[in-house]
């Protein structure tokens, strides 16, 4: 039997698309979008097993900020 779920990963052409705007940045919104698809993403590779939201939340929102933070360098 195939599960539903087909190994998630993030929309690589979403995020090759807002890198043109990386250097203004998403607003909030586009954010906690990003965040949110992220978080559910890690939900479902992890074979859609509750009870991990507040990790997996934690987790998406330190990797998509991260995507936006701007070297020093």
């Amino acid at each position: 039997m195939r599960s539903q779920f087909k190994t998630a990963e993030p929309a690589k052409k979403n995020r090759q698309a807002k890198k043109s705007n990386a250097s203004k940045g998403p607003n909030s919104e586009e954010l906690l979008q990003e965040i949110q698809t992220e978080a559910y993403f890690r939900f479902l590779n992890r074979g859609a097993q509750h009870g991990f939201d507040q990790e997996d939340w934690i987790e998406a929102e330190k990797e998509v900020r991260a995507r936006y933070q701007v070297s020093s360098n």
